[in-house]
């Protein structure tokens, strides 16, 4: 008697085993204005309830990331990376894969390049200037003096 029910909780616990299976986390990381993918981003899996860290992985070089051997709950999922503001979304994990999808991150700041880019006709030159033979120095309280510089197109 005892052997079978033994036998019969041993069964039991293998069968709640099998119906708790863990599952996979994945996604995409890229940039938001130019959907390029983000190689090198940390991505980190947070524990809902007190912002435990689960897992973290970093992008590889098409901007993929994934979570092996995820079990079940509410997570907060976070990404980081240089120049880009951090990316944070809520996620409620029942499954046994979950695509994310193209995370996509904003990039922090102004970017001055772009501006210039949009902005300045014939930007690549914009090293080159001249100085006018008769420039007169600008004072600056500091007394250091700059020349007022015209750019070439």
């Amino acid at each position: 008697m005892k052997k079978n029910f033994l036998l019969v909780s041993v069964f039991f616990l293998f069968q709640g085993m099998a119906f708790s299976q863990n599952g996979t986390i994945k996604g995409l990381v890229s940039d938001k204005t130019e959907n390029n993918p983000l190689p090198g981003a940390t991505v980190s899996l947070l524990a809902q309830a007190d912002s435990t860290l689960v897992k973290s992985t970093t992008t590889n070089s098409t901007g993929s990331f994934e979570f092996n051997n995820v079990e079940a709950g509410s997570f907060i999922v976070t990404i980081t990376t240089i120049g880009y503001q951090q990316y944070v979304n809520f996620l409620k994990f029942t499954d046994t894969l979950r695509d994310l999808g193209n995370m996509q991150m904003q990039i922090q700041g102004t970017d001055l390049f772009r501006d210039v880019k949009n902005y300045v006709p014939g930007y690549l030159q914009i090293l080159s200037f001249d100085l006018p033979a008769n420039a007169q120095p600008l004072r600056l309280p500091w007394k250091r003096s700059i020349h007022t510089v015209r750019l070439t197109p």
